[in-house]
């Protein structure tokens, strides 16, 4: 899945990532798109999951929290 979210602390921030197995990312962590390649286990993948577009959730990270929301999810 190619993910779009938006940083809501950081207005107009926008990133996108193609969620893999853990075990996909063994390989080139940038997909051939130049898309930043994160596992469904990272903090981003598990704040996401079960989300839909529109919603905005919390992510921890090692810098603290992060407000961030779905802006597009695509297969």
């Amino acid at each position: 899945l190619t993910i779009t979210l938006e940083d809501l602390d950081q207005p107009g921030k926008i990133f996108t990532y193609e969620l893999v197995g853990s075990e996909e990312l063994s390989g080139a962590a940038v997909n051939a798109k130049g898309i930043q390649r994160i596992s469904q286990k990272s903090p981003v993948g598990q704040a996401i999951s079960g989300h839909i577009v529109g919603s905005e959730v919390l992510v921890r990270i090692p810098r603290g929290t992060r407000k961030l929301k779905i802006i597009s999810i695509e297969k």
